[in-house]
């Protein structure tokens, strides 16, 4: 009775582990990619903490107030792609930000502006695509909020460099605790993008 109830056991065990993998080459490229953007958003999320530092160092306070406010939003990015990857049962790998370079608060808004651009118009877009034919519901839902997100965070940063010149004072943003959405001005009700409550946004300045 013992024996049948241990080789019963292995048996599901076997099963469930055999589904897992399965489920995992189901979603194969979806798999990469939200790593990547894990890995990317990661990144990011440090170098605009660094870019942050700079700007306040220079006087453009202003600046650094949407810095940090990209770089609590990028972290929560990351935070979603790693959780789509939980819900896929595909295991995350482990990530070490490599070196960033600073320059100027000017260069620094130039590079997060490039940055943006490509995940607005070339990364998320294919991501997305690809999670779409996959049938990837978590990451699809990741991929489709963090892409609303970085073409705000792109427009922030367009108009920051055309008002650099005037060096703001400290300036209020605004983030989702869900979906990292940035915003000058409290939602009146609910999130834009993802449709939580305004009482998720946190203030950075």
């Amino acid at each position: 009775m013992s024996v049948n109830r241990h080789m019963l056991t292995s048996a599901l065990v076997a099963l469930l582990v055999g589904l897992a993998n399965s489920a995992a080459m189901a979603v194969g490229v979806t798999a990469a990619n939200l790593q990547k953007a894990y890995e990317g958003e990661t990144t990011a999320s440090a170098r605009y903490a660094k870019f942050a530092a700079k700007a306040d160092a220079e006087g453009y306070h202003g600046v650094a107030s949407l810095f940090r406010a990209a770089s609590a939003a990028e972290k929560i990015h990351a935070r979603n792609h790693a959780e789509a990857m939980k819900e896929l049962g595909v295991k995350l790998r482990p990530f070490q930000v490599p070196p960033i370079k600073v320059g100027t608060t000017a260069e620094n808004l130039r590079t997060a502006e490039a940055g943006e651009t490509y995940e607005v118009t070339t990364m998320y877009p294919n991501m997305l695509a690809a999670a779409e034919k996959e049938e990837a519901n978590p990451a699809i839902r990741s991929f489709t909020r963090a892409l609303s997100t970085e073409r705000a965070h792109k427009a922030l940063y367009a108009e920051a460099t055309k008002t650099l010149n005037t060096r703001a004072p400290k300036t209020a943003y605004y983030v989702c605790g869900i979906c990292g959405m940035t915003l000058k001005q409290m939602p009146a009700t609910v999130c834009p993008v993802c449709g939580f409550p305004k009482d998720n946004y946190r203030r950075i300045s």
